[in-house]
């Protein structure tokens, strides 16, 4: 992707209009967000995602593998790591890990529901900004996935354009194109 494309080729002043308008229009529903499931999702974002101990390994090895790890050490926050589309391939990976392991040791449905949101973030940014499907669902799969949490009322609408992004590259994978 190139660094300053955007979405439907508009600059991002347009596109801020446009969503407005979109969210603004009569025929669209009011989003009414979970006040839960919002906060841990916010409170989610803003952890520290878990040192990759592969990474520490290569640090003398790479120049950039170090200074992406050193970023980990450094204290940036998974909701920062997620926004930045040059964030290399292994810490998305780290993060889709990450989320796996908050999924299986979740206690509530609340947790569950931020863990699998967060699985869904990191492959459709590796998706996005990568053009590397970091998963085995299928892309008829993956659709339906993006398809269901572009829809979700609580969940801020950075990620919502990032899964509706996500939902039309499944498609478009589906239908052959790309």
């Amino acid at each position: 992707m190139k660094k300053n494309s955007t979405a439907f080729n508009l600059d991002k002043k347009k596109l801020r209009r446009l969503l407005k308008i979109g969210l603004k229009s009569p025929g669209a529903q009011p989003r009414v967000p979970d006040q839960k499931k919002a906060q841990l999702w916010r409170d989610t974002l803003s952890k520290h995602p878990p040192m990759d101990e592969s990474q520490i390994e290569k640090l003398p090895e790479i120049l950039a593998d170090f200074c992406q790890t050193l970023g980990l050490l450094t204290g940036d926050k998974l909701e920062e790591w997620l926004r930045n589309q040059e964030t290399d391939l292994s810490v998305i990976e780290n993060i889709k890990q990450y989320a796996k392991t908050l999924s299986r040791k979740s206690r509530t449905d609340e947790e569950h529901v931020i863990a699998n949101t967060l699985y869904y973030t990191a492959i459709a940014h590796a998706l996005l900004y990568h053009k590397t499907k970091i998963t085995e669902y299928s892309y008829a799969e993956l659709t339906k996935a993006f398809d269901k949490l572009r829809k979700v009322v609580w969940i801020e609408d950075r990620y919502i354009l990032l899964f509706t992004q996500a939902w039309e590259h499944c498609r478009k994978k589906l239908k052959g194109g790309e």
